[in-house]
């Protein structure tokens, strides 16, 4: 995510604690705060979604040159990181020949065997 949502992200966070510390329910401060924290929940949601528009863009125009370039490597890697696949351990059997999953143990086990 960009600096300007992690700055909007923030202004948030004190809008929601400014709201929290006003203990009257019919306080119009308190109205008018949650008002405030509502609008700037929605500039969150937009900015958040404009950074994930820019940075699967950016993969998309890297595919695009690596594919001119005749790069396949590149082109067939660049799916896979934007739908997260790109870094799975391959499968790994125990001593005793069972199938492990969790990551802990596939890397306490090929660091065993090796």
């Amino acid at each position: 995510m960009s600096q300007n949502t992690w700055n909007i992200i923030e202004e948030r966070t004190k809008l929601k604690e400014k709201a929290l510390q006003c203990k009257h329910k019919i306080c119009q401060k308190k109205e008018q705060i949650q008002k405030s924290y509502s609008d700037k929940n929605k500039e969150v949601k937009q900015s958040a979604r404009q950074d994930k528009r820019n940075y699967i863009n950016m993969y998309a125009e890297e595919a695009e040159k690596a594919a001119l370039r005749g790069d396949l490597n590149k082109v067939y890697k660049i799916p896979k990181v934007l739908c997260g696949k790109a870094n799975q351990l391959p499968p790994v059997k125990s001593s005793s020949g069972k199938i492990i999953t969790t990551e802990k143990r596939v890397v306490g086990e090929m660091a065993r065997t090796l």
